[in-house]
């Protein structure tokens, strides 16, 4: 079955590269012209095409190219045109776009290990919480209670643009933004239109969108809603598995609605809902894991006749989700339970913005935001024998408030300066932890003291025009993020690998700056050069603190904070025309993130922070024609890492090939209504190239194998 889908997949591509290489130079007949996006990537659009307006990092709508930092715009043709499934998997063409595990989240999400997905930038060493904060709409997405990421409640297909800001961004998003900023942009309609995308695949794989929007005078709406399922795959190395072993299968559903009214030409107001649920099996009988979200969100804005910008934001996350581990014997013949968990947990949230342009030289940001979070994790412990060993209960509270400001300014048509502070301040309290042993009635009950601190997080952004087409830009920032409350009090396990909470872990700080310089040709060639250097100070990381006796591979990692960890590198992102319609993009990281300072245990220093490789990159190669075809190839690499403290597991570097084709189609005699459709045909690991994600436990677990899919979209 492999061969003959690699086969099919050459000729495919053959085919497509003889049909279109015949006429590189075709224009479409309204004369349309190439356009670069931020993405790096290039594609034929009409002439003259309005630039991306984003929020990241002025906390208020404004056009790219008046943003005083380095920020990467994915355009809804990019997202369209990848052959990816899931958020995280699009966004791993980012060189230093790391999740705590470099597992897909088709088969590893919150639902099976909730440190596999927390998410950073540049190599600030992922954690099991997040070092990035994901935005939603400008709304914060991250797990309140552990920080990781629900990627599946992103659907790619409902996705309009993506933001991501590198770099320290706490001074205008406070908690979680240490190493970047993303922010996902959801569609809305200008129109009436009914969407549908359907595809299939090898695997079981299946994706199935439709949405609905209109506008009907001052009132838009949307609703849209997705499900997947994948059959999965073998996730252990074959040398490994055992009778126990099965495929990871993986199902989610996702629906949410949005409705903006306007009330006036100044004034808007909107109502945004979803619901979230997924299911999965993660590679062996009892191990079987269920999450759900529900979320709500309400707000508007309002421009006054001073020129001001008012926008009012409030919502709230209902989360909970059930994990099943288990012991699975050495020869992976038979499995026990060893814990079940159940974490429910809700946050409520909201912030008031201002903004307003002065002179048509300065932008002035101000405002204040909150986030109030309260979690439970609930654990039932079981002995070899299956029998309950104890039941624990460790429960939380957190609360954020931050008041933020940030000016920009243009002295001169060449020069912008920004500056931005902002003030937080969070408390932990109301922590602790329950336990009854089994043949006890009476729980033991251990109160953890409150702990409350306010940060103080500047920035300062300055970039010069040296000539046309040339910029120099520099930036200086101080950042933090809290312990979450997971990382507080939730124990949690993987494998045989026993991840331990620690309710004395203190927030972790990155201070740092870069440099950098952004080139735009006269024929369209896009070069970005950045290289930063960043201190952070206690970080915190999984200590190994103990091993098996038998196989000495690490049974128990707890989380501490480590002395002062620094991370240096350069990131390089281009795109280049090659002709009217084929172009190469790409980018590389070169990182150095390492232990320097750690009193507590001095065999640290010098060891690399986990999960951070030395090194990555990706290449493509686009061919786009909108009326006839589009092809994308692209490459990516990265580099081998340490999963562990003391830098013993080491994953190995790994490359992989993907590739997408798509073929437009026009309305014709059987669908009068459509606006327009396509044909697509997409393949992640072209090459089928087995690679390592996790070894935890001392199991040794694979990435996504050869997953084809194929598929069709409408727009009526």
């Amino acid at each position: 079955m492999r061969g003959e889908l690699r086969t099919m997949t050459l000729v495919w591509v053959a085919i497509s590269l003889v049909v279109i290489g015949g006429n590189p130079y075709r224009c479409d007949a309204d004369g349309d012209t190439l356009q670069h996006s931020a993405a790096g990537s290039t594609s034929i659009t009409p002439p003259s095409p309005l630039p991306p307006v984003v929020v990241t990092a002025t906390r208020s709508e404004t056009p790219l190219q008046q943003i005083p930092a380095n920020v990467t715009v994915f355009s809804q043709e990019d997202i369209e045109h990848s052959p990816a499934l899931a958020l995280d998997d699009f966004l791993r063409q980012i060189p230093g776009f790391n999740t705590f595990r470099r597992s897909s989240s088709l088969v590893t999400a919150p639902a099976q290990d909730p440190e596999a997905q927390g998410v950073t930038l540049r190599g600030i060493g992922p954690g099991g919480a997040s070092r990035a904060l994901v935005l939603v709409d400008g709304i914060p997405v991250n797990d309140a209670f552990g920080g990781w990421l629900y990627w599946g409640e992103m659907p790619l297909s409902t996705i309009e643009q993506i933001e991501v800001a590198r770099g320290g961004s706490s001074h205008l998003w406070g908690n979680f933004a240490l190493g970047g900023v993303i922010n996902v942009k959801t569609r809305m309609p200008e129109t009436r239109e009914i969407e549908s995308r359907v595809s299939g695949g090898n695997r079981g794989t299946t994706t199935a969108t439709l949405a609905y929007g209109d506008v009907i005078g001052p009132l838009r709406i949307r609703v849209e809603g997705n499900f997947f399922h994948t059959d999965g795959w073998h996730i252990v190395i074959p040398r490994q598995r055992g009778p126990i072993d099965q495929r990871s299968s993986s199902e989610h559903k996702h629906l949410a609605g949005r409705v903006e009214y306007s009330l006036a030409a100044n004034c808007s107001l909107f109502l945004r809902g979803a619901f979230y649920d997924e299911s999965r099996n993660t590679g062996t009988p009892l191990r079987i894991g269920q999450a759900s979200r529900g979320f709500i969100a309400g707000g508007g804005t309002l421009r006054t006749v001073d020129g001001s910008h008012w926008q009012l934001s409030l919502f709230s996350h209902l989360s909970r989700f059930r994990e099943h581990f288990s012991r699975v014997s050495e020869d992976r013949s038979s499995e026990r339970p060893s814990q079940h968990q159940v974490v429910p947990s809700v946050d409520v949230g909201g912030s008031l913005t201002w903004a307003r342009e002065l002179f048509a030289q300065h932008l002035l940001t101000a405002g204040v935001d909150f986030r109030l979070i309260n979690g439970t994790s609930r654990d039932v412990f079981f002995e070899d024998t299956g029998r309950v060993s104890d039941r624990q209960k460790s429960t939380g509270k957190q609360q954020f408030v931050g008041f933020f400001a940030q000016s920009v300014y243009n002295p001169i048509e060449s020069l912008q300066l920004a500056f931005g502070v902002r003030l937080d301040h969070y408390e932990n309290f109301a922590g602790q932890q329950s336990s009854r042993r089994d043949g006890f009635d009476i729980p033991t009950t251990v109160h953890f003291p409150s702990q409350d601190k306010t940060v103080f997080s500047p920035r300062l952004n300055i970039s010069y025009q040296w000539w046309p087409g040339l910029t120099i830009r520099g930036a200086g920032y101080q950042a933090f993020r809290a312990p979450t409350l997971s990382e507080l009090y939730r124990p949690s396990s993987i494998e045989g690998l026993a991840l331990r909470e620690n309710p004395r872990l203190r927030p972790e700080f990155l201070e740092g700056g870069e440099v950098g310089m952004d080139y735009l040709s006269a024929h369209g060639g896009e070069l970005r050069v950045t290289a930063y250097w960043n201190y952070l100070r206690k970080p915190i990381a999984n200590v190994t603190t103990a091993h098996d006796a038998v196989t000495g591979e690490d049974s128990e990692r707890t989380r501490v904070n480590l002395g002062l960890a620094r991370i240096r590198g350069i990131e390089v992102d281009f795109a280049y025309p090659l002709t009217t319609s084929w172009s190469l993009f790409g980018g590389y990281l070169y990182s150095e993130a390492q232990v320097v300072d750690n009193p507590r245990d001095r065999d640290l220093e010098g060891k690399r922070l986990t999960q951070v490789p030395w090194y990555g990159g990706s290449l493509g190669v686009r061919y786009t024609h909108p009326s006839q075809f589009t092809l994308i190839v692209q490459g990516r690499y990265e580099g081998k890492k340490f999963e562990d403290a003391d830098n013993h597991d080491t994953l190995g570097g790994y490359y992989l090939i993907d590739l997408f084709m798509a073929w437009p189609f026009a309305p014709s005699r059987l669908l009068p209504q459509l606006q327009r459709g396509e044909l697509f045909f997409a393949i992640q690991n072209l090459l089928d190239r087995d690679y390592i994600v996790d070894r935890g436990g001392g199991i040794l677990k694979l990435g996504t194998p050869l997953l084809v899919q194929g598929g069709v979209s409408f727009v009526f």
